[in-house]
């Protein structure tokens, strides 16, 4: 059975953190740069995604900007929903950030230090980019829901771009994104700037899994308003 991901305005989650490392590292020089390019075309797409996928224009962008990688078969699973553990280990390489070389020490109660993502896992951890829940677990195996993960992803592009989240208005959005919730206002700039498409009942989609085309998608649609005066 699914199990569920949920967060709290205090907890950074996976994908929050992880897409805030790029902007944030870069700029303290962490990192080496990289040149988003608006050239999708040349991309390669993978023998999985076909011309006329939905998130066709969305997946060229994320592997010809290396934000995405092709799995180790050579395909791109767009409608493989990711876990929380695989997330990071995707976002904390197109970041080019490097994991904890050796793992001396275990990350989490349920993360050992011989697990093939432990030093993924405590890099995020030594620089604050992830926590473990209130009972102290990171539950890396654990798929994410469409809703939590669209919504903390959009809060962190949204501070990484400048934007404080805590002043944007708030008011009626989706209706999975209940009035007086922490994230009302992330909401409402999602769907007024068509970061994310509503279902036909008006939904963002809570129980939808967050797949790879997904977190191609709102990444994509993100930067190309945001950044489109500096892309070249």
């Amino acid at each position: 059975m699914k199990k569920t991901v949920t967060h709290s305005a205090g907890k950074l989650s996976l994908a929050a953190g992880a897409l805030a490392l790029l902007t944030s590292c870069q700029s303290h020089g962490e990192v080496p740069a990289r040149t988003i390019t608006r050239q999708v075309i040349a991309a390669t797409l993978p023998p999985d995604v076909t011309d006329n996928h939905p998130h066709a224009p969305a997946i060229r962008f994320v592997l010809a900007n290396n934000i995405m990688i092709p799995e180790r078969d050579g395909l791109f699973h767009p409608e493989v929903a990711v876990t929380r553990g695989a997330l990071l280990q995707i976002l904390m390489d197109a970041a080019h950030i490097e994991p904890t070389s050796p793992v001396t020490r275990d990350p989490f109660p349920d993360v050992s230090r011989f697990h093939p993502q432990a030093g993924y896992v405590l890099r995020a951890l030594e620089m604050e980019i992830v926590r473990g829940y209130q009972d102290g677990p990171f539950r890396g195996q654990f798929r994410i829901d469409r809703i939590v993960s669209l919504i903390e992803t959009l809060k962190v592009l949204l501070l990484t771009q400048g934007i404080d989240i805590n002043n944007l208005p708030r008011g009626t959005s989706f209706t999975d994104v209940p009035a007086g919730e922490w994230y009302e206002g992330v909401g409402l700039y999602a769907q007024q700037h068509h970061l994310v498409d509503a279902h036909p009942d008006g939904s963002m989609g809570r129980d939808d899994p967050m797949t790879r085309a997904a977190i191609a998608e709102v990444i994509w649609r993100f930067l190309h308003q945001r950044l489109a005066p500096r892309l070249r």
